[in-house]
């Protein structure tokens, strides 16, 4: 069953509810501004300090173009004691798939233009879910992470793509380009400046949520 219990909702500040989703009760965080014209979904743990500090900047980045934003974590608890299930990208990226689905069902969202931001592990269970979903689902971002380890899915990737990336390593850097050529789609990939990732300037998440936003509110249609 899914559950919402709403956090604050104050017109014309944003409405920031708590979700759960599925049978598995997944957590989550739905960010609305008033009157939003698409959503971002971000599949990835609410909980740790890094990460939360992405979840901010990339609620703040989507409510500056009008969106709003679903972040969940897609593992229950017993899943994260794991390592494999936390690898399983196929089980993520169904996970994402359960998320649309609620999306679906909410009144709040549903016929929103979705797009899909993926992080880390997210980043090819992003693209996965998008392969399977090609008409839910009208653009993506991947920020690091491995995006060819979608595989052959890549070739099924119909919507807008951006590849975002560090340059720590030239290995992973060479595999995301062999991800974006395999990409039939309107495919960007943006290697982060160190200066957007080492404290100076913008924080790594802000950068990237910046960069996020501007690529969903070009590529996700109209509401």
């Amino acid at each position: 069953m899914t559950t919402v219990s709403p956090l604050t909702q104050h017109s014309p500040s944003p409405a920031v509810m708590n979700l759960s989703i599925g049978a598995e009760g997944l957590p989550g965080e739905l960010t609305l501004p008033p009157g939003p014209t698409g959503i971002v979904v971000s599949a990835t743990g609410r909980d740790e300090p890094p990460q939360a500090a992405c979840h901010a900047a990339l609620a703040q980045a989507m409510m500056h173009h009008g969106l709003a934003t679903l972040i969940f974590d897609p593992l229950t608890p017993a899943e994260k004691h794991g390592r494999q299930r936390v690898l399983d990208i196929a089980l993520l990226a169904s996970r994402i798939r359960l998320a649309l689905h609620w999306l679906g069902q909410c009144e709040l969202v549903a016929g929103l233009p979705v797009g899909l931001y993926g992080t880390s592990q997210g980043a090819s269970a992003a693209l996965l879910a998008a392969a399977r979903e090609p008409r839910r689902i009208n653009a993506v971002v991947t920020q690091g992470g491995r995006p060819d380890l979608a595989g052959a899915q890549l070739s099924h990737v119909q919507m807008p793509t951006l590849l975002l990336m560090g340059n720590d390593d030239i290995g992973i850097l060479e595999l995301t380009r062999h991800a974006a050529r395999a990409l039939p789609c309107t495919t960007r990939m943006a290697v982060m400046p160190p200066a957007a990732r080492n404290g100076q300037g913008a924080t790594a998440p802000e950068a990237a949520a910046s960069l996020a936003g501007l690529w969903f509110a070009q590529h996700l249609p109209a509401a």
